[in-house]
């Protein structure tokens, strides 16, 4: 080693060197460490996240209509009970009050109903149980020939549709027009029988409980049936009333019925 490195001058500049890094050192050892968390750092950028499929979402509200239309969106059996109040019409004589009983049968779905009927009520004519086709024993008072009482019997098939209606999720109220058509059979007491179709309308009013696999009601209808006459074939023409000309009698008989009913079903 050359003398200006001797030991005595290595060991002055290892000391100055110690002596020079020592407040440094010290510096850096004195830094507070809640002060180092305040300087400011870089942020991270913001991170998104797709949705959990888990999440669970709201269903949303279903109003009360929805849901009606959804309780008939299948065929549902439906049936019915119930009393017609009315007069009943043959060959232009009114029978008088008639009260039939009728059963109801059949299926619905959304604001159609298709259904058979039937219907039995007895009726008291006013005119002799004669040959329906012989016209001149209308007004016959032979008692030999009975007194027009006797029984009907009638079926038929219909169609109804619904155009207005105001509903809750547990049922409601609906106006509704109908058109069918139906057989009358009629047998006298006295003896004989008759049949005719006639044609059927009716414009009613049903309310209706919704559960959930059963239904009920109440109904009020107008019903009129129409039904061909036997009687004015050939017939002159007349004045039934007061007229200012004289036209053949009428070839109809038209019934009108008072219903009231009690829906039920599926």
């Amino acid at each position: 080693m050359p003398r200006f490195f001797s030991p005595t001058v290595a060991a002055s500049i290892g000391l100055a060197i110690l002596a020079f890094a020592a407040p440094g050192r010290a510096r850096a050892e004195s830094i507070d460490p809640i002060a180092a968390q305040k300087r400011p750092l870089i942020e991270d950028p913001p991170t998104f996240t797709e949705p959990s499929s888990a999440t669970t979402t709201v269903a949303p509200d279903i109003s009360s209509w929805k849901r009606d239309r959804d309780r008939w969106r299948n065929w549902r059996i439906s049936g019915g009970a119930g009393v017609r109040f009315g007069s009943f019409t043959v060959n232009g004589d009114s029978t008088g009050a008639v009260i039939p009983f009728h059963l109801d049968l059949g299926a619905r779905r959304r604001h159609t109903f298709l259904y058979g009927s039937y219907d039995v009520f007895g009726i008291d004519a006013r005119f002799g149980a004669a040959d329906p086709g012989d016209g001149t024993m209308r007004f016959a008072t032979t008692t030999e020939l009975g007194d027009g009482s006797g029984l009907v019997h009638r079926v038929g098939v219909n169609a109804r549709r619904a155009f207005g209606s105001i509903t809750e999720h547990d049922g409601g109220l609906e106006a509704w027009g109908e058109a069918g058509i139906g057989l009358q059979h009629i047998r006298w007491d006295a003896g004989g029988v008759w049949t005719r179709p006639d044609l059927a309308l009716a414009v009613g009013v049903t309310g209706l409980g919704l559960g959930k696999n059963k239904h009920a009601g109440f109904g009020i209808a107008l019903r009129v049936l129409v039904s061909r006459r036997n009687d004015t074939a050939g017939a002159m023409a007349v004045c039934g009333g007061p007229c200012d000309a004289a036209t053949a009698p009428s070839g109809f008989d038209r019934s009108f019925l008072f219903d009231l009913s009690v829906p039920f079903g599926n």
